[in-house]
């Protein structure tokens, strides 16, 4: 098993619905599929990618997705700059419940 997602060539997978296509990897090895450039056009597997959890930078507390795909913020956040910078942004297009705010 890859520890990263595979090499591919860029254009593996043209004329494919790769949108319309789940894979299943194993759960530590999702964060790699959704930002490589080629596999990133699947989608990957809920089962595969939830529960999944981080702390928030600066000591703001921490974040977890169920494996329903909500998303729960215990304690704060900084205001980020865009959605690209909070810890999640990989997994925005499997949430479900944006935030579930749990303040300390």
């Amino acid at each position: 098993m890859h520890e990263n997602a595979p090499t591919t060539a860029s254009d593996a997978f043209n004329g494919t619905y790769a949108a319309g296509t789940y894979l299943n990897v194993p759960s530590k090895y999702a964060a790699s599929y959704l930002t490589d450039n080629t596999w990133s056009q699947f989608a990957i597997s809920h089962s595969t990618l939830f529960p999944v959890s981080g702390t928030i930078v600066g000591g703001y507390g921490t974040w977890s997705i169920d494996k329903y795909g909500v998303l729960t913020i215990d304690g704060g956040t900084p205001n980020y700059n865009s959605t690209a910078d909070v810890p999640w942004h990989i997994y925005q297009k499997y949430i479900y419940v944006r935030m579930k705010v749990s303040p300390k």
